[in-house]
């Protein structure tokens, strides 16, 4: 038997944080590209066998993590290695560079 799991990832921003006064959009902090004390899912879902076929009971994915969230059928892996995302050929160089690093000196995922 499977535990339902999934992986969590350190969110770090690819964007400067901005804090902005209501009253007159002052910039009253700017933060660039900060890690924040969040985890997010990186996309990895382990299902039990016997949970799987209740995903046809919802409209959308969220919706079925909802509901294992709810009836406390969720855990998940805290990842504190490396983790790459690519989403733009910025991305995907700098990947490429880290991965040859890897390969090179055996860098610690």
């Amino acid at each position: 038997m499977c535990e339902r799991i999934s992986f969590f990832f350190i969110l770090i921003r690819g964007f400067g944080i901005l804090d902005i006064n209501k009253k007159d959009n002052l910039i009253f902090k700017y933060n660039e590209k900060p890690n924040l004390d969040i985890w997010f899912n990186i996309g990895y879902i382990i299902l039990d066998k016997k949970i799987i076929h209740k995903i046809y009971d919802f409209t959308k994915f969220q919706y079925f993590l909802n509901y294992l969230v709810k009836k406390k059928l969720a855990k998940s892996f805290k990842h504190k290695g490396l983790h790459i995302t690519i989403n733009t050929v910025k991305e995907l160089e700098e990947a490429k560079k880290l991965v040859s690093k890897f390969e090179k000196n055996k860098l610690k995922i």
